[in-house]
């Protein structure tokens, strides 16, 4: 019957061609309400209307949309030979076309239309006479596609990240065309859900209809498909179209979502001249619209770089080339894993990456720049004693990653900074006791982990020894011994001159936990040496300062000391053959003891006087200390007693007899006394000495002389020295 109405409607056009003022008045002889177009009865949705058609008859309705929304037609009793059909408002588009193949009578259809769409609805009966019954629902619904939109020139445009609602029927509202506009470019993700089964077709072109992409949902269920596609900034078109043979009213819904972004392919990119340009170090995604898609890509290279070629395994083919031959490829199809891997040294030029992919399909690509190895010259390692031990890397940028790793591959993680310079250093609690190696890496910001740099470090040094372990002798007239203790078997003892460099003055092997060594002079005066301890396996320890005394002074002779022991002044210590700035000390013992007196000479000689050494003969013990020595031992001097009291005269009695021996009494003395009486004051003849036996004597002498004369008379006490002479006078006889 549809082909008997197109065959009536062919000829009304072509009449409308010939006489204008035919145009779009199909019926225009009729006379009833409604049986033109220029008659349509106005309606207002929602509404029902009814009617009755003879065959052959006509009847026009017309209705302006409230609102962007819904419109759904249902009708009832409609007969197999009748047919309603929904007009634009030039008559140039059939909206929808409502029949009854199966002789039911109830048929009913939607759409999207505009507000302010002018629409006619016209019901034609053919064969037989037609008792409609219609019902026009309306809902204002927003995102709903608006008829007419069968063609690219009517397409509807629409708004990034939205849903759009729509409807397809076979016989009349077979495809919906629509717009959309980038200013930007970036990723289009396109999900098409039918509500029945059936087949819809979704295709993507420019405006001159050029092929981006398409799908085709499933035509055995309901259900989403989707696509996705980088794109330039531009606008593009998409057609839903049914692509079933069911003449039912499928519903459908578009999903059109945009992600912005430079990190996508935008097509066309199937040719070296179309290659999208990326950059190193930045993830891309791209899409394989279909079996045939190739995407090409480009980046330039100014200097010698390793590169490793990331690509997901849903690629079928990636091949690197440069303008003129193909350099390298792989299949990262046959990947297991997620991603396959292509690692290349490029030399500067320009270069061009190819994948084939599978249809339909999504994919990443990454280049990276792999850091270049660090050189040996630019680590250092301090294996450190008591202190953590530090990898220090030279040469490198602000913000360069460093690693430092126990193994060349695998391994354990030691540390790991950023360097906030040209150079950093790392800490490690602990590297090794002893010598071994470390592996090192860098990593330059945006860039992959260079290999790793294997570095050898020494031993840690041994422990430093004590100041308590080290005990020095300066000797005066011997080798100087620094006796080291507390250590192990097989130890080196090494002693220096000063605290780095200088000289090694002695050094020797331990055959046990103690050792000697000596030294043929370290020097006269006090100084410092340095001693280092090196165990096995380990590096020579730091030096330990240990200071030494001075030597000891030269001891006096005694022949350079001579001691006045005074009755009645100061005794004097008189010290000869020394220098100026000695000190000269006096001691009552030979070790300990008491200090009598100490002076510094001025002089080649010097007196000390000590106010009582004893009255009796004694010792003092006398050392020296030269400028920058130590103080000499100790030399033992003699002394005499004191020179006893003399005599007072009257304490003497002088009886010069005639005939017998003369008499001399000495009174007011103590029993030991020692009397003596001479004939000179100095020198002369000693005329008789005695011993008293208690507090006085008598001395008898057998001729003083018979004129009067004098004698002299000493006495020495006990201990003591003999007194100075008295002189005593007699008379004649």
């Amino acid at each position: 019957m549809r082909k008997i109405f197109m065959a009536f409607l062919g000829v009304v056009l072509l009449l409308s061609m010939i006489n204008p003022a035919y145009n779009n008045n199909i019926g225009e002889a009729a006379t009833d309400n409604g049986e033109t177009k220029g008659k349509a009865i106005p309606l207002t949705l929602p509404t029902k209307i009814e009617g009755n058609l003879e065959d052959y008859g006509s009847r026009y309705y017309k209705a302006t949309i409230p609102d962007n929304g819904e419109l759904t037609i249902s009708v009832s009793n409609m007969p197999e030979s009748s047919e309603i059909y929904v007009w634009d408002e030039d008559f140039e588009h059939i909206i929808a076309i409502l029949e009854s193949d199966d002789g039911t009578g109830t048929v009913k259809t939607s759409m999207g239309l505009a507000k302010g769409k002018v629409i006619y609805i016209v019901i034609e009966a053919y064969e037989e006479p037609f008792k409609y019954d219609i019902q026009l629902d309306f809902k204002a619904k927003a995102n709903l596609e608006k008829e007419p939109n069968d063609t690219i020139v009517s397409s509807q445009q629409l708004n990034l990240n939205t849903i759009t609602s729509g409807y397809l029927k076979e016989n009349s509202d077979y495809s919906d065309h629509y717009k959309f506009i980038l200013t930007k470019p970036g990723k289009v993700t396109v999900k098409l859900s039918n509500s029945k089964q059936g087949e819809l077709y979704l295709g993507l072109t420019n405006v001159d209809e050029d092929d981006y992409d398409y799908l085709f949902t499933n035509p055995l269920k309901s259900g989403t498909t989707n696509m996705e596609i980088g794109l330039p900034a531009g606008t593009y078109y998409m057609s839903v179209s049914n692509n079933s043979d069911s003449n039912e009213l499928i519903s459908y819904q578009l999903e059109l979502n945009f992600t912005p972004g430079t990190n996508y392919e935008t097509e066309s990119n199937d040719k070296k001249a179309e290659a999208d340009p990326i950059k190193l170090n930045s993830n891309y995604q791209g899409f394989n619209s279909s079996r045939y898609d190739n995407d090409v890509y480009t980046f330039t290279l100014t200097k010698k770089e390793k590169l490793k070629f990331s690509v997901s395994n849903t690629v079928d083919y990636l091949s690197v080339e440069n303008g003129e031959k193909e350099l390298n490829y792989l299949f990262p199809s046959d990947t297991v894993s997620g991603t396959a891997t292509k690692t290349m040294e490029l030399v500067p030029d320009t270069y061009y990456v190819r994948i084939d992919g599978r249809a339909h399909t999504a994919y990443n690509l990454k280049i990276q720049t792999i850091t270049p190895t660090l050189s040996t010259s630019k680590i250092t390692v301090k294996n450190n004693y008591g202190k953590n031990d530090t990898v220090t890397v030279s040469g490198i940028q602000k913000g360069n990653q460093i690693k430092v790793y126990d193994k060349s591959s695998g391994g354990k993680l030691l540390a790991s900074q950023t360097s906030a310079g040209t150079s950093t250093a790392l800490s490690i609690k602990q590297l090794g006791q002893k010598a071994g190696k470390i592996y090192v890496t860098n990593t330059q910001s945006g860039y992959l982990e260079s290999s790793r740099t294997a570095v050898s470090y020494k031993a840690e040094p041994s422990a430093p020894l004590k100041t308590t372990q080290v005990k020095i002798t300066n000797n005066r007239t011997s080798q100087d011994v620094i006796a080291v203790s507390g250590i192990k078997k097989g130890d080196t003892v090494k002693v220096y001159d000063k605290a780095s460099g200088g000289k090694l003055l002695v050094s020797k092997n331990a055959t046990g936990t103690s050792l000697n060594l000596t030294v043929k002079q370290l020097s006269q005066t006090a100084g410092k040496i340095y001693v280092t301890n090196t165990q096995s396996g380990y590096l020579e320890s730091s030096r330990t300062a240990v200071s030494y005394k001075a030597e000891p002074s030269a001891p006096l002779k005694t022949t350079q000391v001579k001691i006045t022991n005074n009755r009645t002044s100061q005794d004097v210590i008189t010290v000869s053959g020394i220098k100026k700035g000695d000190n000269i000390k006096v001691y009552d013992k030979a070790s300990g003891g008491k200090l009598l007196v100490s002076k510094k000479a001025t002089g080649t000689s010097l007196n000390l006087t000590v106010k009582q050494l004893t009255q009796k003969a004694g010792k003092v013990y006398v050392s020296v200390t030269k400028t920058g020595l130590l103080e000499s031992s100790r030399v033992g001097v003699s002394y005499k007693a004191e020179p006893s009291a003399p005599l007072k005269a009257s304490q003497l009695t002088i009886k010069n007899n005639k005939g017998k021996s003369d008499t001399i009494t000495v009174k007011s003395i103590q029993k030991g006394d020692t009397i003596k009486v001479y004939t000179k004051a100095s020198g002369g003849k000693l005329l008789v000495s005695k011993k008293s036996a208690g507090t006085s004597t008598t001395l008898s002498v057998k001729q003083l002389g018979k004129n009067a004369g004098s004698v002299y008379i000493s006495v020495t006490k006990s201990g003591l020295l003999e007194s100075s002479k008295v002189k005593a006078s007699f008379k004649k006889e």
